[in-house]
């Protein structure tokens, strides 16, 4: 949990005010970026729990839930990362313009 606490901060807020932004206007890949980090944010909010009430664990269902969201956030990731090349993350970064924080 060290580890995503060094850049959880700073993607959520990107994904928050990528979502104010453009509404239900996301493009694909914006779209992608989008459920990546909701996929990310809820496996964060489980292993949390877990990590609270280790003496009870997760459910069958939340690990069920753990893993479903993971392999989302998987997948998106794996397309956001694949699209890099073609710029769209430098000009979503031109078009805030430092707007983000």
């Amino acid at each position: 949990m060290k580890r995503i606490g060094k850049w959880w901060e700073g993607l959520s807020a990107f994904g928050t005010k990528l979502a104010e932004q453009r509404g239900k206007e996301l493009q694909a890949i914006e779209l992608d970026l989008s459920e990546a980090v909701i996929a990310l944010s809820d496996v964060i909010k489980l292993t949390k729990k877990f990590r609270c009430h280790i003496t009870a664990g997760l459910a069958v269902d939340e690990w069920r839930m753990v893993y479903n969201r993971s392999m989302v956030a998987n997948k998106k990731t794996a397309i956001v990362l694949q699209d890099r090349g073609n710029g769209w993350l430098e000009n979503l970064a031109e078009e805030f313009n430092g707007k983000l924080f």
